[in-house]
């Protein structure tokens, strides 16, 4: 079924095409706007962050404190920088969960 306006109709050999449009646009355009923006904004701040942490001499930092946890959600896989305690390691996760 899809949905025209306020009523339903089932897809078939004549709107087929126009429904495959319409799913593609929703799923791979439209769909993921809201998460491409923020994507963008935050691949700016650490872009931002970067120039401003070498501008400063201080250069990148090589405590893996500073880091936040990844993901790997194709395999269900966390990966979890060697924290230097389990305060910072729970205190990255749940920044990364929230805010992150």
């Amino acid at each position: 079924m899809r949905s025209v306006g306020t009523r339903s109709e089932p897809v078939d050999i004549n709107n087929l095409e126009e429904y495959i449009s319409l799913v593609v646009d929703a799923t791979v355009k439209t769909g993921i706007t809201r998460q491409m923006e923020a994507f963008k904004a935050g691949f700016n701040q650490l872009l931002s962050t970067a120039a401003n942490a070498s501008s400063n001499g201080n250069g990148p930092s090589e405590s893996a404190d500073n880091d936040l946890p990844s993901v790997m959600t194709c395999a269900n896989y966390l990966k979890l920088p060697p924290y230097s305690t389990k305060e910072i390691m729970s205190n990255k996760l749940l920044y990364a969960i929230n805010d992150g």
